[in-house]
């Protein structure tokens, strides 16, 4: 517990069911048998459950392996392979089979996640899971993608079965998302993005690398809220994080992200109604809101009645925070390193960095709390103990102050992205054409700010909230908005601003893009002048990158 250093998301707390979309075949320490009633307690009927005595189900047929021939519902399927394993249930990819036992093939996978079930309200909360998907699901079986909405696997059939004394198993097929688990991709784009500045960084590189990382996180938002926004009328998902979400990048287009693993979630109209004085706090305790840790620690619903804020938190927050704090690790994970010399002439940039250190700030906390947790339930600790403790340490205090501090920095990271504070807290930039618009490359200071500013509503800090959190429609209508606004946006390139006479020259170099390609532009006053004169080099252009050197040659090619 005394570690700070931040661990993945390979395994969440408590362990929730098995995800399509994981990484193969991944080992995961398995909880205690007991932590089921911690997950999912003794629960209320669940609505949209499939009203069937659970006696009266046909008997299971038998276990799954690969090259196995298997029937859910009325559809054939082959299995092909094991995809991953969790503590409820496997999850594995098939092919469907038509009539003739012949494989049907189509442009989209599919998998069978199969769950067993110890207790009846492990079968409720199975069920639901396949319902939630039935209802909401936008990818694959046929349906027409909303390129616009996160990607959540459309149901493609469902069945429960006796598999002994008080014990079932339920089979879901369902539409098998592409692309990689988020938290895989983050970690190695950070990688990636710590090697890019491990020596001197320009500061349009550093603005650059922002830019990007701007992006990739306004889209990720958009994409969810789309897909929240249908969801949010049935469900609360609950257990919101990266290794529950996939990204797919795609040359040329923006990337596309999919929400998996509902089984955790709760009827919305059910849990708003009180459905949650009798279920356990679920999901990764990473991503708690400070209303969740009370309520772990307290176990007494009567601690959330005596304070209306957390409450009210608890009741309606749980996703759009944990959605906060995913963007932000997004975020913080693809900024560039903040460096020595930054001083505060670089508003911007001092800014930005003040964010991602208070991302790291939280996570450095979240993290230690986590391994404290988890492994008291891998372990079959006391859990009594561990809540007494969690008190007396005042974990819900600590987990509370990290959230506002970066509330804190995001809305000022957002007033100082917009026109009139840089240009008055940056007076080197104040004559150049991108004072007071452009972050870098792609991205003015409106569409930071504002996606900036989102993050700041989505994020929930307890008792000390200070806005109401945005509605999904909201954030959908003004991150699209915003959107179609935005030009496209490269991966970090150098972007040096040189001087041509005495006015100012923005060369926008060809980066290697994520999404798009583009030409190399000049923009600012000073680009006709160097358009006339293509044989004028920069000040300085012998200290430049040989990279760069060759760009900037090609491009006085085409000038001339």
């Amino acid at each position: 517990a005394a570690s700070a250093t931040p661990l993945p998301h390979s395994a969440a707390l408590p362990q929730h069911p098995a995800t399509p979309f994981a990484a193969p075949a991944r080992a995961l320490v398995a909880a205690p048998p007991h932590s089921s009633v911690v997950l999912r307690s003794v629960l209320l009927p669940m609505a949209g459950c499939v009203a069937q005595d659970p006696a009266s189900r046909p008997a299971v047929t038998g276990p799954l392996f690969p090259s196995a021939s298997v029937q859910v519902c009325n559809t054939r399927f082959r299995i092909e392979k094991l995809l991953s394993q969790g503590s409820f249930g496997d999850v594995w990819v098939a092919q469907r089979l038509a009539e003739d036992g012949s494989e049907e093939r189509s442009e989209v996978g599919v998998v069978i996640k199969e769950i067993v079930c110890k207790n009846l309200a492990a079968l409720r909360a199975a069920e639901f899971e396949g319902d939630i998907l039935g209802r909401c699901g936008n990818f694959g079986c046929g349906g027409e993608e909303d390129p616009a909405a996160v990607r959540l696997p459309m149901l493609v059939s469902q069945e429960s079965a006796v598999a002994g004394q008080d014990i079932w198993r339920v089979r879901l097929a369902m539409a098998h998302i592409p692309g990689e688990p988020l938290d895989d991709f983050l970690e190695r784009k950070q990688r990636e993005v710590s090697a890019a500045f491990s020596g001197a960084s320009h500061r349009a590189h550093q603005l650059q690398q922002f830019a990007e990382a701007i992006v990739f996180t306004q889209e990720l938002l958009l994409q969810v809220a789309a897909g929240m926004e249908s969801v949010s009328a049935h469900a609360f998902h609950r257990d919101i994080h990266p290794r529950n979400m996939l990204v797919e990048e795609r040359p040329g287009s923006l990337p596309r992200f999919g929400l998996v693993d509902f089984g955790l979630a709760v009827g919305a109209s059910e849990w708003r109604t009180g459905q949650w004085r009798a279920r356990g706090v679920a999901g990764d305790c990473r991503c708690w809101p400070p209303s969740a840790w009370v309520y772990f620690a307290d176990g007494e619903e009567e601690v959330l009645d005596e304070k209306p804020p957390l409450r009210m938190e608890y009741e309606e927050r749980l996703d759009s925070h944990a959605v906060a704090l995913t963007a932000l690790e997004v975020l913080a994970k693809l900024s560039p390193p903040a460096t020595p010399e930054a001083t505060v002439a670089d508003a911007r940039l001092a800014s930005l960095w003040r964010v991602k250190r208070a991302w790291e700030d939280y996570w450095t906390h979240a993290a230690r709390f986590w391994r404290v947790v988890f492994g008291a339930y891998s372990t079959g600790g006391n859990i009594e103990e561990l809540k007494a403790a969690c008190l007396e340490v005042g974990v819900h205090g600590i987990v509370q102050q990290s959230l506002c501090n970066m509330h804190e920095a995001l809305r000022d990271a957002s007033r100082a992205s917009s026109g009139s504070v840089a240009s008055a807290l940056a007076p080197e930039m104040t004559g150049s054409p991108c004072a007071g618009e452009a972050l870098a490359d792609g991205v003015d200071g409106d569409q930071a700010g504002l996606v900036l500013s989102s993050l700041a509503s989505l994020l929930s800090c307890g008792d000390r909230q200070a806005e109401p959190a945005s509605s999904w429609k909201d954030l959908r209508q003004t991150l699209g908005a915003a959107r179609a606004r935005r030009p496209s946006v490269g991966r970090p390139g150098p972007s040096p601003r040189r001087e041509v006479g005495s006015q100012p020259c923005l060369v926008e170099l060809p980066p290697t893009t994520l999404w798009s390609a583009r030409q190399p532009r000049l923009s600012g006053p000073g680009a006709a002048k160097l358009s006339a004169e293509s044989p004028a080099r920069l000040a300085d252009e012998s200290a430049l990158p040989e990279e760069v050197r060759r760009e900037l040659a090609a491009l006085r090619q085409r000038v001339s």
